[in-house]
């Protein structure tokens, strides 16, 4: 039993750890999240909140949701509340419009956008080679494993700090 209570009490401590180096970093422009489960994506909201990562964090529920958002934004780029996301955390699989077919859409539309928004790839179950072509032949800068965890925002935001991704 005091085992079971060291190691929770050290992953606790090692969450706040987490949380303080956060703190003191730059926040990332804005996030979008795209994922059909609501509760994903408020919980990985509520993650990036506590971390302190960004100001702006917006969800959608499907890949054609997600363009009418960058659309949106693109149209009132400069303007109070519009800011075009520095990262997109995007599902792979989904109804209405997937991961795939959103790249392809994006890469389209925003081919100047590759070097200043990082798209990171996210599934429960995608087989590697899902991952390659997402990676190779889409575009995508990074693939990751859900949940989306502490641990993986601080590697995807190790990632975004060689591209301009921060608030000035």
């Amino acid at each position: 039993m005091q085992y079971f209570l060291l190691m929770v009490e050290h992953c606790c401590a090692r969450f706040a750890l987490n949380i303080s180096l956060c703190n003191s970093m730059k926040k990332i422009r804005s996030i979008l999240l795209v994922d059909d489960d609501s509760l994903v994506n408020k919980k990985n909201c509520e993650l990036i909140n506590k971390l302190k990562l960004t100001d702006h964090v917006h969800t959608c529920c499907d890949g054609q949701s997600a363009l009418e958002y960058l659309a949106e934004v693109t149209a009132h780029d400069g303007e109070q509340g519009y800011i075009f996301p520095a990262l997109i955390i995007l599902d792979l699989r989904m109804p209405v419009m997937d991961g795939e077919t959103f790249l392809k859409q994006y890469n389209a539309l925003y081919p100047h956008r590759t070097d200043c928004t990082l798209i990171c790839m996210i599934s429960a179950n995608a087989d590697m080679d899902d991952r390659k072509h997402m990676l190779s032949d889409l575009g995508a800068h990074l693939f990751v494993g859900k949940p989306l965890t502490a641990k993986v925002l601080n590697d995807i935001y190790n990632v975004l700090k060689d591209m301009d991704c921060f608030v000035k």
